[in-house]
């Protein structure tokens, strides 16, 4: 079965973003009604609003299922097992990129009061409904439809065209402008770019959705912590530790990433990074040079066999995906300046 192309990630991707937009929208206007009508106790808006965010996790899977369905073709990075070694390396991964890049963000986060932004309210658990929606939402749901719309989809059709670097960075970039919250763009950016790694590495999207996961359940549990109450004071100190900090922090996931990309190209258990020569024999990936050779012999339908099922679009030509992905980004960089813009005037949403 053919891996999805380039322009079909960025098809996905596309859809994924204006269904959820939809669903907002529709959810914001609901919502709204009620609220106005019957009345809704700070708990309950809660709980409405982890119910809107899982039906936005479903529509993302609902836009790769469809497509991929439609088209009889694979997911670039499909979640499929990995050794757990690979598992537990990217799940513990996440309490890297929380103590590394934590303190970029926090730059960021000054940066923004400094011009006046407000923050938005954190999610309330006060009861214990909203305890378990919130767990089940943010630690099982969001990682596994996110990945599968951003490392199955969108990165496995990157890398065919860009290569490891760029495809990392565009996916890091879309996943972070795709939540549409200023105050976190930038861990997100650091997240996204440590699980589009993680998931070329391994071949997989799993090793990504179990970082993913770490770091939401990391983020779950702080909410339960106390605060110091402590202001972040920058100064000189604190710059050069954000620098170094950073600095080990991709240092870190790259030497992970290596491992993962060395234990999964192990010949045992079923999970090689490897392609069928003509005499039937193996031939292990020891780089990734070697592993996007192998990608692009094993996708060489995507390029040269039109005649079966892959049409090109007529409107919009060879370029579909650099449109479809660029028509992605801008409503949710649009969608991010909405946010801004209002967070900054001090307007209520």
């Amino acid at each position: 079965m053919r891996t999805l192309t380039a322009a079909d990630g960025a098809a996905v991707y596309f859809k994924a973003i204006v269904l959820d937009l939809l669903i907002q929208l529709v959810g914001s206007v609901v919502v709204m009604i009620i609220t106005m009508t019957a009345g809704l106790s700070d708990a309950a808006a809660m709980t409405v609003n982890f119910i809107l965010m899982a039906l936005i996790q479903a529509v993302f899977l609902l836009a790769v299922y469809l497509h991929v369905r439609k088209k009889k073709l694979a997911l670039g990075y499909p979640v499929k097992p990995v050794r757990w070694f690979t598992g537990c390396l990217a799940f513990l991964c996440a309490a890297v990129c929380v103590v590394c890049f934590i303190l970029p963000a926090q730059w960021f986060a000054v940066l923004l009061e400094n011009i006046g932004y407000r923050f938005s309210d954190p999610l309330s658990f006060d009861t214990p409904l909203n305890i378990a929606l919130g767990a089940v939402v943010t630690v099982l749901i969001a990682p596994v439809c996110e990945e599968l719309v951003f490392r199955g989809a969108l990165l496995g059709g990157l890398v065919k065209k860009y290569g490891v670097a760029a495809s990392v960075l565009l996916s890091g970039l879309a996943f972070s402008l795709m939540h549409m919250n200023p105050e976190q763009t930038v861990y997100q950016f650091f997240l996204g770019c440590v699980c589009a790694y993680f998931a070329i590495c391994s071949r997989s999207a799993l090793p990504a959705m179990l970082l993913h996961s770490g770091n939401n359940l990391i983020a779950l549990i702080l909410e339960f912590m106390p605060s110091s109450g402590a202001a972040f004071e920058p100064s000189p100190l604190w710059i050069a530790l954000t620098f170094i900090l950073a600095a080990a922090g991709i240092a870190a996931a790259y030497l992970i990433g290596r491992l993962m990309l060395r234990f999964e190209s192990e010949p045992s258990g079923g999970r090689i990074l490897a392609f069928e020569k003509n005499d039937k024999t193996e031939e292990r990936v020891a780089d990734f040079r070697t592993l996007l050779a192998v990608r692009k012999q094993e996708d060489a339908l995507d390029e040269s066999d039109v005649t079966e099922g892959r049409r090109r679009n007529e409107i919009l030509g060879k370029k579909t995906h650099v449109i479809l992905l660029c028509l992605g980004l801008g409503v949710c960089a649009f969608m991010w300046l909405m946010v801004f813009m209002i967070n900054i005037s001090g307007v209520a949403v």
